[in-house]
């Protein structure tokens, strides 16, 4: 009796030891997760559009260089091994069910997703200043070498995040702030360029002096 309950326990949880892989649902939960993906990436391209129209009217010369958000990285190598887990729990554990199927694909949409936003939004370096995005939220901001007024890097386990403080282009009384996160080498690239670009001040917070 205690084991009649059992199984009728984990049945109501929607969970079994031997679940049966289902190919009708499998197809079912593609077909969801298809239309999942063309709102998600679609999104994404719009926004990529639209950040293309923006650099068309910044004019900050040529670019040297483009450097990721190494956060990125992180979050991607994260959804692969949550991908992986909810792939076998759902071949393997779960009742083949179509949301057992449709949650790890739509992780996977979500790893594509940001991997591209990742690469569309890059930290621009170009000739005469840095343009960026932050890849989950805010706008497209450029900041002039010339309109740099100080710099500081604090320097993390993984990454390290520069800050700079910059005039702002119109109302020069304003001070704004752009800040990243970037690999320890990519900063050292950035720094040696805002010193050979820039007067500003570049610091480094745990040590409190110039680079």
């Amino acid at each position: 009796m205690g084991a009649i309950q059992e199984k009728s326990g984990r049945r109501t949880l929607g969970i079994s030891s031997m679940a049966q892989f289902d190919s009708t649902i499998l197809l079912y939960a593609i077909y969801v997760a298809f239309v999942y993906a063309c709102l998600a990436l679609g999104a994404t391209a719009y926004r990529q559009i639209v950040d293309n129209l923006e650099l068309l009217k910044i004019n900050l010369g040529e670019d040297i260089y483009f450097l990721y958000d190494p956060m990125s990285f992180l979050i991607v190598a994260v959804l692969i091994v949550v991908f992986g887990i909810l792939g076998f729990l759902a071949l393997y554990i779960w009742e083949p069910i179509i949301l057992a199927y449709v949650i790890p694909l739509a992780v996977g949409v979500n790893i594509v997703q940001i991997a591209l936003r990742a690469h569309f939004q890059r930290l621009i370096v170009r000739t005469g200043g840095i343009v960026g995005r932050n890849i989950f939220n805010g706008k497209l901001e450029a900041v002039g070498y010339e309109q740099v007024l100080m710099g500081e890097v604090e320097r993390e386990w993984m990454w390290d995040c520069v800050t700079l403080h910059y005039a702002h282009p119109t109302d020069k009384g304003q001070v704004q702030r752009f800040r990243r996160r970037l690999s320890h080498k990519s900063t050292s690239r950035v720094v040696t360029i805002l010193e050979s670009s820039t007067d500003a001040k570049i610091f480094r917070a745990s040590q409190g002096a110039r680079e």
